[in-house]
């Protein structure tokens, strides 16, 4: 499937995912944080329908946020481990995607094609450790944009 270039490229994306964002795991909760976790969902007695009921247009963002309250309660650590995840798994994706769209047959004949996997590689570069992704990733609510 991959081979060792490509595999040490997927992981240098990883590494620079985690050295850009390592900073942030003691973060406090900030902004709208807030609303999420202040309200009636952070005791141990509220369900995962009480979890949905919040915010029931986000239903998967909010089944995370229950989860990751059971596990951590209110320690922060835990939620950017979680948006640090997600990150680095859109990261790997926007590096498959563009690898999978540099290698279509109708590419087959394009220069940029030749230069599949190192153009595929800074594009997961970038979007991992490009600022504009410091929200998503460093507020904990905002894991809804990710």
């Amino acid at each position: 499937m991959y081979n060792k270039k490509e595999i040490s490229l997927i992981l240098t994306i990883v590494i620079a995912g985690i050295l850009s964002y390592s900073n942030s795991f003691d973060c406090s909760f900030h902004f709208d944080d807030a609303h999420v976790f202040t309200s009636e969902v952070t005791t141990d007695s509220a369900s995962i329908s009480d979890w949905m009921m919040t915010i029931p247009s986000r239903p998967l963002g909010m089944l995370t946020f229950a989860a990751n309250y059971h596990l951590h309660k209110l320690d922060v650590w835990g939620y950017h481990l979680v948006n640090l995840i997600i990150h680095i798994i859109n990261a790997l994706l926007v590096f498959w995607l563009t690898w999978i769209t540099l290698s279509t047959p109708v590419m087959k004949d394009d220069p940029l094609s030749r230069n599949n996997t190192i153009i595929a590689f800074l594009t997961g570069l970038l979007f991992v450790t490009h600022p504009l992704a410091t929200q998503s990733v460093t507020y904990i609510v905002q894991r809804f944009a990710s």
